[in-house]
């Protein structure tokens, strides 16, 4: 992963840090939104951040079918627009080939 922040945006030139030093990266200060690594370990496409509402269509039809519901019960939350779960299944159906490519979903 070093290696694209590398060429990606230049940080770890700018910081001197081995790549090798490295266990982890993190996101922080950002609530929902989507951001996906792929199996070919660069990343799938451009995050979605969390105002995003292109998959606005999938919590309507979760509500009408029962879905949101029964994960309303399990997780004590309403299911949004810009919640992985919405965007994962308008990935699925919009975009088939990034969701085939996913290896990690970041948040």
């Amino acid at each position: 992963m070093g290696g694209q922040l590398r060429r990606h945006w230049g940080v770890l030139d700018k910081t001197g840090i081995d790549t090798s030093d490295i266990a982890g990266l993190g996101i922080s200060v950002h609530g929902k939104g989507l951001y996906l690594w792929g199996k070919d370990e660069k990343p799938v496409r451009h995050g979605v951040i969390s105002t995003d509402n292109r998959a606005y269509r999938y919590p309507l039809r979760w509500c009408q079918d029962g879905t949101e519901a029964k994960a309303f019960d399990l997780s004590c939350q309403h299911v949004m627009a810009c919640q992985p779960v919405a965007l994962l299944a308008w990935l699925r159906d919009e975009e088939p080939e990034h969701y085939r490519n996913i290896k990690h979903v970041f948040e």
